[in-house]
């Protein structure tokens, strides 16, 4: 999300108030008089014909599930069974673990023994378990686990939870041991109005994000209006790490459960410990087949009391011990100083002494591999296997962007242009790609025209003039993401795998069977890839609205040839 994450949410609010409409449509159409329209059939669960999604040459996509709400994750159990998540990431929709059969439908279990009431957003299968990460009636984090049938219980719970973003999905190591994100409370470092917007500010006014090891602040201070008051012109003052309103500390203390931070702990949550920090929202981990971390990690938004432009979202190698920078550094470990990261002369400043809180600036040519497109909401990834049809992509990593929040994380693309971070690998060096037309053959053919034209029957949100202007207004906004990316260790490059032909979800598109949404991507067992797409998410600059039942679980195999 980005910042998914929400949401990736209430999400991760930036991440779940990041995660989006996907749905397929099941029926056929027949093509126009004119021959404008191309059709879509859907025989057991496989569309033969798009207008819109692309896939990689030589795989096809069709529909395992859908009229899912708000799916957010997906698993296997030993014998290949498929779980997935519906979030319950907003209001009037309960969290689930639904068991997914062959034939798409589903079978919810039913869960004793734990609180699941509030947003559920992870779900990791391991030794006759299944693991969640999810969210306790006071919003605070929990790490439960329940058998196949249901029976569950809490492993960790009171982490920090109450804000902006969630606690993320567990991973495991070889030695069995797990590992999970913790996103920050805020955007940057300060609570603010737009934590207000992001639902959470009155309900929870005493949150704030909470470091890791003692920490000296630099005494900067925030004067925003105060949005708990019905008074317009009421404003109040707020330093870093401190509650809204409050702003006299010079010293914060650390914490165990803390706020931007990786953690590891042993399969039953006994040994908790922080493995690195000084994230934003570590949204996904994974293990190489070498056993190396890796994170991605959603960029700052331009929002708050501290708006933080052109900030992309990354993927990280994770070393024990370090910290990776936040609030002080982007997410491509450059300092927050640089111009780039301002607007009109305004430019952010540290929020911590460094020197007096021994902290070390992060290292870009050891700990950042990759750069995504700005605002791309780097999410769940997963590794190519060894074997099966996607062997020869092996050891590459395939990632889903949920796509960009706007207009409500940032304004328009027009103070993005200069300083703006290109897609990149390898130490923001080398993979050149990700968003635009590739070329490379193994690539969705976007440059096809004709799948790049609009529809030409009428503007969205209106007709005539009036909604052809709001169309071209909307058009200005840098859209990225809305589909899955492959990350090539080997040529040092990104590619889009699945996207839409307009690089736009399919309710921005005015077309039917496309992507909205992607949220998790994982191989199964079977050698094929499955991909959740949350569903429809419509955004002003002060609303999420989520749309239940167009979520979407994709299968994408490869194509099957016939005999002449």
């Amino acid at each position: 999300m980005k910042s998914l994450s929400f949401w990736i949410f209430s999400l991760c609010i930036t991440l779940i108030c990041m995660i989006f409409y996907g749905r397929m449509v099941a029926e056929e159409k027949k093509d126009d008089k004119k021959g404008k329209e191309q059709v879509i059939e859907k025989k057991n669960g496989k569309i033969k014909k798009s207008d819109l999604i692309k896939v990689s040459m030589g795989f096809e996509a069709s529909i395992l599930a859908d009229k899912l709400t708000f799916p957010t994750g997906i698993t296997f159990d030993g014998q290949g069974r498929i779980y997935v998540v519906e979030s319950g990431a907003f209001p009037a929709a309960k969290p689930k673990v639904l068991k997914i059969n062959p034939d798409g439908s589903k079978e919810e279990i039913k869960i004793t023994g734990i609180d699941l009431d509030n947003t559920l957003l992870g779900i990791t299968y391991h030794q006759g378990y299944l693991y969640l990460s999810h969210r306790d009636k006071n919003d605070l984090g929990v790490i439960s686990r329940i058998t196949l049938d249901g029976q569950g219980e809490t492993l960790i719970e009171g982490l920090p939870s109450q804000g902006d973003h969630h606690t993320n999905k567990v991973v495991f190591d070889r030695q069995g041991r797990m590992y999970f994100g913790q996103g920050t409370v805020t955007n940057s470092g300060v609570v603010g109005p737009d934590n207000a917007q992001m639902g959470w500010l009155s309900k929870h006014p005493q949150a704030h994000d909470i470091p890791c090891k003692d920490i000296v602040v630099t005494g900067q201070k925030f004067t925003s209006r105060n949005p708990l008051t019905k008074n317009p012109y009421d404003k109040v003052t707020t330093g870093a790490f401190q509650p809204f309103g409050q702003a006299e500390a010079t010293r914060i203390p650390g914490q165990l459960k803390c706020n931007g931070a990786i953690y590891r702990a042993n399969a039953d949550g006994s040994g908790l410990e922080v493995y690195a920090w000084g994230f934003r929202n570590p949204f996904a981990l994974g293990f190489d087949a070498k056993g190396q971390l890796y994170a991605t990690q959603n960029g700052f938004d331009f929002r708050g009391s501290r708006p933080i432009n052109n900030d992309p979202d990354v993927l990280f190698k994770v070393e024990e011990g370090k910290w990776y920078g936040w609030p002080d550094f982007s997410s491509t470990l450059l300092p927050v100083t640089d111009p780039r990261f301002g607007e009109a002369g305004k430019i952010p400043t540290f929020l911590i002494d460094h020197s007096a809180s021994g902290l070390q600036s992060p290292r870009r040519d050891k700990n950042l591999v990759a750069v995504f497109p700005l605002h791309s909401s780097a999410d769940q990834f997963d590794f190519a296997p060894a074997t099966g049809p996607f062997s020869k992509f092996a050891g590459d990593m395939f990632v889903a962007l949920f796509g960009d929040m706007l207009p409500f994380t940032h304004r328009t693309g027009r103070h993005q242009q200069e300083h703006q971070a290109k897609p990149s690998y390898s130490g923001g060096q080398g993979i050149q790609g990700g968003q635009g037309h590739p070329a490379n053959p193994e690539s969705p053919d976007h440059q096809d025209e004709q799948s790049l034209q609009e529809p030409s029957q009428g503007y969205p949100e209106g007709q005539g003039e009036q909604g052809k202007q709001k169309h071209v207004e909307e058009e200005e906004y840098p859209h990225a993401g809305y589909g899955v990316i492959r990350v090539d260790f080997k040529s040092e490059e990104m590619m889009p795998f699945v996207s839409n032909a307009t690089f736009k979800p399919a309710s921005r598109s005015n077309r039917e069977g496309g992507l909205e949404r992607p949220i998790d991507v994982k191989f199964g067992p079977d050698g094929a890839m499955y991909i959740v797409d949350f569903g429809v998410l419509q955004i002003t600059e002060q609303s999420i609205n989520p749309i239940p039942q167009t979520g979407v679980v994709w299968k994408i195999t490869a194509v099957q040839k016939t005999n002449p």
